[in-house]
C-alpha cells in the first residue's frame, strides 16, 4: 500500500472519529442552548404574570390595568368573557387554560397561531377569587431566531474544527509516517546500491567462470579463471559489508560501544596492519590522547582512510593531535590529492579518491569513515595539502557526546 493513501486514510479516519465526538458535544451544546433559551423566556413570562397578579382587585373587576400587553383576565364562570389587560393580536384558547389552572394550579403550553409560536402561563389569583386567573402570552420568535443563530453556530464551529482535524490529521500523518518513508527509502537505496555495486563482480565472474568451461584448457589458465573469480567474488563481500555497514548507520541501529582509548597506539596499530608494497606508512610520534570511543568502529574508520589513501600514494603519514574540547587524526599522503570538483562530494557515496570506483575500492568506504565519525559527536573533512597530496582530518570529542 502507498505511503500517501495510508497518510490519507490516517487523516480521514482521525477526522472521522473527531466529526463523531464534535457532533455529540455540539447535540448536547445545542440542547442545553436552547433549553437556556426555553427557560429564560418562561421566567419572563411568569415575571410578566406575577407582576400583574397584584393589580388586580377580585373585588373591583371594572378598575383592570390596561397597560399589560398580551395578559388577559379569565373568569371560569358561566357567559363570562376574557378581558384585555393590553393590547393583543392573538386570541389564545384562553377558557380551557384557565380552566386547567383552576383544576391543577398555574399551568404552561405552548400556542400556535399563523404560522408563529406562543407560550402561555395561566396562574389562579388565588383563595379569594379561585375562578379568575391570570394569561399572559409570550412570542417565541425571538428565541427559536436566538436557537435558530446557535445552532448555526454551532454547526460552523464543529464544521471548521473536523476540517482542521482533518488538515491536521493530515500533516501529522505525514510526520509520523516520516520514519517509515524514510525506512522505505533506504531500503530501496540500499537495494539500488547493492544492485550497482555487485553487478560488477557478478559480471566478472560469471566471465571467468564462462570463459574456463568452455573448452578444456591448462591448468595455470584455470588457476588464473579461480583468481580472478575469488578477487571479484571478496569485492563483492566487501561491498556487501559495507552496503551493511551504512544501512545500520542510516537506521541509527549502530550501538557504540565507548570506552577510553589511546588514539596514538591506535594509529600505529593501524599503520602496522595495513598490508603494502610500494607505500610507506608511518606515525609521527605524539603525546598519549586519550577519548571515549568505540575501538572497532573507530579503528575501521581509520583503517579505511589510510587504505583509502595507499591506494594512490606512495608514502602516507598519520599524525594525532589533542586540543582542548576534541582530539585530531590527520591522514597527510604524498599523492596526487582530490580534484577539485569532487573534493566537496568526498565523503559522499560512490566516490573515491579520483573521483571514480576503482576494481579496489567500493567508493563507500570514506562514507563509511565520515558516518562512524558523526556517530562519535565529530566530524571529518578533507582537503589538498599545499605541497601536493591529499590530506584528511577526522576530529572527534574528548566528552561523550
Amino acid at each position: 500500500m502507498r505511503l500517501g493513501w495510508v497518510r490519507l486514510r490516517l487523516a480521514l479516519t482521525f477526522a472521522l472519529i473527531t466529526a463523531v465526538a464534535v457532533g455529540v458535544m455540539a447535540f448536547f451544546a445545542i440542547r442545553f442552548g436552547t433549553a437556556r433559551l426555553e427557560d429564560q423566556a418562561e421566567r419572563d413570562l411568569r415575571d410578566q404574570v406575577a407582576r400583574v397578579v397584584p393589580r388586580i382587585d377580585p373585588r373591583n373587576i371594572s378598575a383592570l390595568p390596561a397597560d399589560e400587553p398580551d395578559t388577559w383576565l379569565v373568569s371560569t364562570a358561566r357567559n363570562q368573557q376574557p378581558k384585555k389587560l393590553g393590547a393583543s393580536k392573538i386570541e389564545p384558547p384562553l377558557i380551557s387554560i384557565a380552566t386547567d389552572a383552576v383544576q391543577g394550579g398555574p399551568q404552561q403550553q405552548r400556542y400556535s397561531q399563523n404560522g408563529s409560536d406562543y407560550l402561555l402561563y395561566a396562574q389562579p389569583l388565588g383563595r379569594s377569587a379561585p375562578r379568575l386567573v391570570i394569561v399572559g402570552a409570550r412570542p417565541l420568535a425571538a428565541e427559536q431566531s436566538d436557537a435558530d443563530s446557535l445552532r448555526l453556530r454551532i454547526g460552523l464551529a464543529a464544521a471548521l474544527v473536523v476540517v482542521f482535524t482533518l488538515v491536521a490529521g493530515f500533516w501529522l500523518a505525514g510526520r509520523w509516517l516520516r520514519p517509515a518513508r524514510r525506512a522505505l527509502e533506504q531500503q530501496q537505496e540500499f537495494l539500488a546500491n547493492a544492485a550497482h555495486e555487485l553487478r560488477t563482480p557478478i559480471a566478472v565472474i560469471q566471465a571467468s567462470a564462462s570463459q574456463a568451461l568452455s573448452r578444456q584448457r591448462p591448468t595455470e589458465e584455470y588457476v588464473l579463471a579461480l583468481a580472478e573469480i575469488r578477487h571479484a567474488a571478496e569485492r563483492a563481500g566487501r561491498s556487501v559489508s559495507d552496503l551493511l555497514d551504512l544501512a545500520r548507520f542510516d537506521a541509527h541501529q549502530a550501538v557504540l560501544r565507548r570506552a577510553p582509548l589511546r588514539l596514538d597506539l591506535l594509529a600505529e596499530e593501524v599503520a602496522a596492519s595495513v598490508p603494502t608494497e610500494d607505500v610507506v606508512v608511518e606515525v609521527v610520534p605524539s603525546d598519549p590522547v586519550v577519548v571515549p570511543a568505540d575501538y572497532s568502529l573507530l579503528r575501521q574508520a581509520i583503517d579505511n582512510v589510510v587504505r583509502n589513501a595507499t591506494r594512490r600514494a606512495s608514502h602516507v603519514e598519520l599524525e594525532v593531535s589533542g586540543f582542548r574540547k576534541d582530539v585530531c587524526v590527520e591522514v597527510r599522503d604524498d599523492g596526487p590529492g582530490f580534484p577539485a570538483d569532487l573534493l566537496p562530494s568526498v565523503f559522499e557515496r560512490w566516490r573515491s579518491g579520483n573521483g571514480r570506483t576503482d576494481r579496489r575500492g567500493s567508493g563507500l568506504g570514506l562514507s563509511i569513515v565520515r558516518s562512524i565519525v558523526e556517530a562519535h559527536g565529530g566530524h571529518a573533512e578533507a582537503a589538498n595539502r599545499p605541497e601536493g597530496g591529499a590530506m584528511i582530518r577526522l576530529w572527534l570529542p574528548r566528552t561523550r557526546h
